[in-house]
């Protein structure tokens, strides 16, 4: 029996989803750590459950797992499913000595910043972006890509506190909200023009196993700030021709520069109107 450790801080309808998905694996012994344990049906999922005070606290998780350690033996696998959990649940693993990505991995996929600079690294187009610690940092930046620019957190989830700016009062009123600091900055990126995509993958030990391509109708930002857009996502039947083959490898490329060796990715990428390609970002989904 194969015990796995589901953090799930609080039992949102989503992450339940995962949980009741892992529960039904065979020869599996789901165990959780949460905030806010389930109840009824969703608690029955978990042959047993550690609460604590802070569900996204790196430390807690550890303190927690080796309680379900000394309760139920050695722990296979660390998994959770919220973004914002990637990166703590990579250092509780490294602790315990739990196989899974990587702390450095797992910080690449989720600061924004850092992922940009490793791809451009690697030789991958991406936006041009800067950290914006001061009005300074933005005049510079505004000076070099102009309006419009995105505005958004270093480690934000999808398209969650993201901006278009288009002016420089817009641009005053966003670092203002997102409390744009030396310590605390923001990340201002090129705004990317041309038809937007997504790229997924299924990675086992460091090879691309599976692929797929998606278009959205409109991009996921014109949707945020339209609500009644009815947003379309449209799975292609094919993609092994040539109309896909330069972004499936700009993909495969962009997950293995990030150093994921297993787990699942989801790439926004655009192709502009000269034909040429950008990363928009990757994310690794789940994180475990």
């Amino acid at each position: 029996m194969r015990n796995v450790i589901f953090a799930a801080p609080f039992p949102l309808e989503t992450t339940m989803r995962f949980a009741r998905a892992a529960a039904r694996l065979p020869d599996v012994r789901l165990l959780g750590v949460a905030q806010t344990p389930p109840t009824g049906e969703d608690r029955r999922l978990f042959a047993d459950v550690v609460e604590v005070e802070v569900g996204l606290d790196a430390q807690q998780l550890v303190e927690a797992a080796r309680v379900l350690i000394g309760r139920h033996g050695e722990i296979h696998r660390l998994i959770g499913i919220l973004e914002p959990l990637q990166v703590q649940l990579a250092q509780a693993r490294r602790v315990l000595g739990i196989a899974g990505t990587t702390p450095e991995t797992a910080d690449l996929f989720r600061d924004k910043a850092r992922m940009k600079e490793e791809l451009r690294r690697h030789g991958l187009p991406c936006a041009r972006h800067r950290l914006i610690r001061s009005w300074a940092d933005a005049e510079s930046f505004v000076a070099e890509v102009g309006f419009p620019l995105v505005l958004k957190p270093p480690a934000g989830m999808g398209c969650k506190a993201t901006w278009r700016i288009n002016t420089v009062d817009e641009l005053r009123s966003a670092l203002r909200a997102l409390h744009a600091g030396p310590d605390h900055p923001a990340l201002a990126e090129e705004f990317l023009r041309g038809r937007e995509h997504s790229f997924e993958t299924i990675t086992i030990g460091g090879d691309v196993r599976f692929q797929s391509c998606s278009r959205y109708y409109p991009t996921p930002l014109e949707v945020t700030e339209t609500p009644w857009i009815q947003w379309v996502v449209v799975l292609p039947r094919e993609i092994d021709g040539p109309d896909y083959a330069d972004a499936r490898a700009l993909g495969v490329r962009a997950v293995k520069a990030l150093g994921l060796e297993t787990g699942f990715t989801h790439m926004e990428w655009f192709r502009r109107d000269d034909g040429s390609l950008a990363i928009g970002e990757i994310a690794a989904r789940p994180p475990g």
